[in-house]
């Protein structure tokens, strides 16, 4: 607590408790990531303990609670530190993915720009509703595959299968759905997509009635 006393007359004793720096939100497709304006001066992580986190998190540690609440901790309540720990997990997920979409196999070149500028970097699960800040938490995307997924018109099975709305999905997008008709995964279970997090988009965003 910061005490603030003022003498003048006509003034009783003020303390003030909590100081939240308001700001504007940070413009592009990482709205949905960044989008807290409250900056809470007074936390902070150790710049060493920070980097730690990251690197367990981006690592494919999915058992370590406490690595992964104080980083959750840490986007939640300043923008800068969720800011760099979202590109980091960005950039994870398309070298992950070998800059493939997920769904079409369509590959990209490498790109500076963060965001990609032709391949999104999407959460199966939104982070609003309870999705972690975790590289198992998101697939790479081309633009109609990110419209498709966030609208519920694509999904996964339980063993990555690809799911569609027949009479949603924009046809062109349908047949450019791979072959396979699944996601292309790596030998190791610890690199596939967070199963929880794929059962939640099937029963909560999947082929559900659009607002309006």
């Amino acid at each position: 607590m910061t005490g603030l006393t003022a003498w003048s007359p006509g003034f009783d004793e003020v303390h003030l408790e909590e100081y939240l720096d308001f700001v504007a939100p940070f413009p592009s497709r990482l709205d949905s990531e960044v989008r807290d304006p409250g900056v809470r001066r007074s936390l902070s992580l150790d710049e060493q303990r920070y980097d730690h986190i990251v690197q367990r998190a981006t690592a494919g540690v999915v058992d370590d609670a406490q690595v992964l609440a104080e980083t959750q901790a840490a986007f939640a309540h300043h923008r800068q530190v969720g800011l760099d720990a979202y590109l980091k997990i960005h950039d994870r997920v398309l070298q992950r993915w070998q800059y493939h979409c997920a769904f079409t196999g369509q590959q990209f070149k490498p790109n500076e720009a963060r965001p990609h500028p032709e391949l999104a970097v999407v959460a199966i699960r939104p982070r609003e509703f309870g999705g972690q800040l975790h590289v198992r938490n998101y697939l790479p995307m081309t633009a109609a595959a990110e419209l498709a997924w966030t609208h519920g018109h694509l999904t996964l099975g339980s063993e990555f299968g690809f799911i569609v709305a027949e009479r949603r999905i924009d046809p062109e997008l349908r047949e450019r759905l791979l072959p396979l008709g699944r996601l292309a995964l790596s030998s190791d279970p610890s690199l596939w997509p967070d199963s929880d997090a794929v059962a939640y988009h099937r029963a909560h965003v999947f082929d559900k009635d659009e607002p309006g």
